[in-house]
């Protein structure tokens, strides 16, 4: 194993063949609260352990540097003021987004599996423990 900085923010072990991937979802992909910051930390605690991780987060001029952002969704921004349209169209994005769908797809299809005995994992909260 090598030690690299990688386009995760962070520092991480990179396996020649790593055996485990990771999807890791969140609105947020920077430290804009807590949930965040835990969020990220788990990000870093499985690529140290040789998981390869790969965030998928909305679009955001703050979001740590990634690989995969061509990937992320359009921001929504709830806290801004807005039409009402704008307000309406959001809320049909919160239900169900069809570009989340293309992008989670897509880059899914360009992560690829590691092996065809081998799935991708997800998490999109605190996982409870590390797996070893």
């Amino acid at each position: 194993m090598r030690w690299n900085n990688s386009a995760l923010g962070g520092i991480r072990r990179e396996r020649l063949h790593p055996s485990k991937r990771l999807l890791a979802i969140n609105n947020y992909f920077y430290r804009r609260g807590g949930a965040e910051a835990i969020f990220l930390e788990h990000m870093q605690l499985f690529s140290e352990i040789g998981w390869e991780v790969i965030p998928f987060a909305m679009q955001h001029p703050d979001n740590d540097a990634s690989a995969w952002s061509e990937h992320f969704v359009s921001e929504i921004e709830y806290g801004r003021e807005s039409s009402l349209l704008t307000k309406v169209a959001q809320a049909g994005k919160i239900i169900y987004s069809f570009e989340a769908q293309r992008s989670i797809e897509a880059l899914i299809e360009q992560a690829g599996p590691i092996s065809p005995t081998r799935t991708m994992s997800i998490i999109t909260s605190r996982p409870r423990s590390l797996p070893r």
